[in-house]
């Protein structure tokens, strides 16, 4: 059996434990409005016939995945906030990492107020 290990990482409240939860299709992760509601590394395994996909939902700032043994890195951003020192703190420890990135723009349902302008450089 194929077994990948993919980490989500983006700062606080980005919505990487929502994610997690559709992604699986069962609240695996807490949800909060409260940002750092995640206090340590959570795993969640998806499976199917093809193979396991261990997820894993980051505490908002963190090195610690730089430690983990990944696969491949999702690097969630929430396009109704503004760019500012905490992001640039993320994608700092995001280019430290030596693996594929997928990037995501999180919170596409919310049109009124947006900041993808700002986010333009990381589609690369």
């Amino acid at each position: 059996m194929k077994v990948g290990i993919v980490a989500l990482i983006g700062r606080p409240n980005a919505g990487k434990s929502t994610l997690i939860n559709n992604l699986i299709g069962k609240k695996v992760s807490i949800t909060s409005p409260k940002p750092q509601t995640t206090r340590f590394p959570i795993q969640a395994v998806y499976e199917d016939e093809l193979g396991q996909i261990i997820f894993v939902d980051t505490p908002g700032l963190t090195d610690e995945v730089l430690s983990e043994k990944v696969d491949v890195v999702v690097y969630l951003i929430d396009h109704t906030r503004k760019r500012e020192f905490e992001e640039a703190k993320v994608l700092g420890l995001i280019r430290q990492i030596n693996k594929p990135k997928i990037l995501v723009i999180n919170k596409v349902d919310i049109k009124n107020l947006t900041y993808l302008p700002q986010y333009e450089f990381l589609k690369a």
